[in-house]
């Protein structure tokens, strides 16, 4: 009786050691998690009417500077915050130009 107990012990740890690791990342995670980035980059975008670089995506953030209508940014990531206001982190692709007067050359605007 003693062997037969030990032998159940022993099949029920082995099924748990196969079957338990199979919802961990080491086991084999589900396919349909996965997310796939791609990098469309296009030429740049030039600003609208409103357009005012933020330090951070949040309507709270601190502003950096206005940025003239026309003037073409480069679009480095998208956020989309809480509220479901896009964010998009631009760089001024003519910033050489800011260079000397100390302006942000980067920054968040919102759609």
């Amino acid at each position: 009786m003693n062997n037969i107990s030990y032998l159940i012990r022993l099949s029920f740890l082995l099924g748990l050691s196969l079957l338990g690791p199979t919802n961990l990342p080491a086991g084999g995670g589900d396919a349909k998690d996965i997310q796939i980035r791609r990098n469309y980059q296009a030429g740049p975008i030039l600003a609208g009417s409103n357009c005012t670089l933020r330090t951070s995506p949040f309507n709270t953030a601190p502003q950096l500077h206005t940025v003239n209508i026309g003037t073409p940014l480069q679009i480095l990531r998208y956020f989309q915050g809480e509220d479901g206001k896009q964010w998009i982190y631009v760089q001024l692709t003519n910033y050489n130009r800011f260079a000397s007067i100390n302006l942000a050359k980067r920054g968040w605007v919102s759609d």
